[in-house]
């Protein structure tokens, strides 16, 4: 079965794989100031260009948590876009997006509708898209803070990821991009042994 989109994330953790506080909250991400000098500055290049990420985008795909934190914004910050939601919640309903309740139900939607870029959101999502084989392209901005604890990118991925570095850079601010192509899983019972893999059927997209 050959895949004729790209699965696309660009995401921000702390330096301890948080992407959130346990309940969820994102403000330090914002609250990066604290008078801390970063002497060492390599230009990120593709690292760390999410303008190029987004206008490769077609639909976006999140959870219905993260939908709901969207709503709290200014401004919808998905001008343009498809959004998907995947929800099991029966009564979730909004003008704005698809519902879909689960990934099969989401793949269907992307195949049916012809997009070339999705871009995942949300952890668990990314999770569950990453365990499929179904993103291509990962891009993880670093910030220099330790959290401790909080909601964490890839726990619970269920298979080894093997990734390939395409792009990398830091930041005056500290920030570290890291820009991969995504490989085919490994289940965990074969990770030990580097002469068996595992490749989904499925013709990946070409990242470059």
């Amino acid at each position: 079965m050959q895949r004729n989109w790209k699965g696309l994330v660009f995401i921000v953790t702390s330096l301890d794989g948080f992407i959130a506080r346990p309940d969820g909250d994102v403000s330090w991400l914002l609250d990066q100031d604290h008078g801390i000098e970063h002497p060492v500055e390599h230009a990120p290049g593709g690292a760390g260009d999410f303008a190029r990420v987004f206008g490769e985008t077609d639909a976006v795909v999140i959870s219905r948590p993260a939908f709901d934190k969207l709503n709290d914004l200014p401004e919808w910050p998905y001008p343009g876009k498809d959004v998907i939601v995947m929800t099991t919640r029966e009564s979730f309903s909004d003008e704005r997006v698809t519902v879909a309740r689960n990934l099969d139900e989401v793949v269907s939607l992307i195949d049916e509708r012809g997009y070339n870029g999705v871009f995942i959101d949300s952890a668990g999502k990314i999770r569950q898209f990453l365990e499929r084989g179904l993103v291509d392209e990962l891009t993880v901005t670093t910030v220099p803070l330790v959290l401790g604890d909080g909601i964490p990118l890839f726990g619970g991925v269920n298979c080894d990821v093997p990734l390939r570095l395409l792009d990398a850079g830091t930041t005056r601010e500290g920030y570290v991009h890291a820009r991969y192509e995504v490989l085919p899983p490994v289940p965990h019972s074969h990770a030990h042994d580097a002469t068996q893999s595992y490749t989904p059927n499925v013709k990946r997209p070409h990242v470059d």
